[in-house]
């Protein structure tokens, strides 16, 4: 009832990139509109993700890896479940392409490498809210690690929750650490109010974060109407409590 939905991905998007202090940590990105784009971007870009402009949970993506002549995909159903098909021509792609998303509106981005040293994918999502004073606050941030051979990290789909110190030290190194958290956080404080500005109050976000095995951090996406079982997975009680109480502090 605190904060209004935001109108979709691509929508979020558009107004992110408007922010020069926000483009460079967002991906290339276009609305997948026909069989001749999407052969563009495999000739530019090699390996693709694509993914539904309106989903949660990582229900529907889609990776897009050609090889040795051939187009491997991996996806996840509306149930969350993996599944694999191989196509032999990008027309037989794009027909199944056509049956698997519907009518719905999907994007495409290049299957960006955000995966730890052991091979999974993982992100990490920072849980911004507005306090009892109406003040944008950073709650907490926690790391979701996805299965073994999963092209999602979500929680719902079977990943796992790290505390984020200790992790970005094992992948990055401890200095490198330092620097990524400190950018995570100053990214955390600048969405709330660039989105706030055109899509009206809001009074929490989840912010998905990507970082590639080069340091790149990514801006995946934002979520208006955030989950907290994150920090009840890592046993984080204070972070926990901050996320239930500020939201009642906020509208108080």
């Amino acid at each position: 009832f605190l904060g209004r939905n935001l109108c979709g991905k691509w929508s979020v998007y558009g107004k992110l990139q408007r922010d020069p202090a926000l483009r460079p940590f967002l991906p290339k990105t276009e609305p997948l509109k026909s069989g001749l784009r999407l052969k563009h971007w495999l000739q530019q870009e090699g390996s693709l993700f694509l993914k539904p402009d309106c989903s949660t949970h990582g229900k529907g993506a889609i990776q897009i890896q050609p090889q040795a002549g051939l187009l491997y995909v991996r996806a996840r159903t509306d149930r969350n479940e993996e599944m694999e098909q191989t196509f032999s021509s990008l027309h037989k792609l794009w027909e199944w392409l056509t049956s698997f998303t519907g009518r719905r509106r999907y994007l495409i981005q290049p299957y960006l490498t955000l995966t730890r040293t052991a091979g999974t994918v993982f992100d990490l999502r920072s849980l911004m809210q507005k306090n009892g004073q109406g003040i944008w606050k950073l709650t907490g941030m926690a790391v979701r690690n996805g299965q073994t051979g999963s092209i999602t990290s979500n929680l719902h789909g079977g990943g796992h929750a790290e505390a984020v110190l200790p992790f970005l030290e094992k992948e990055f190194g401890k200095q490198r650490a330092g620097q990524l958290i400190h950018t995570i956080r100053r990214l955390s404080h600048r969405i709330p109010p660039v989105l706030e500005a055109s899509c009206g109050r809001l009074a929490e976000l989840g912010i998905d974060l990507g970082i590639d095995r080069e340091g790149q951090i990514w801006i995946i996406e934002v979520n208006s109407k955030p989950g907290r079982s994150i920090f009840k997975a890592l046993q984080l009680e204070s972070e926990q409590k901050r996320s239930i109480q500020n939201p009642i502090a906020y509208a108080y």
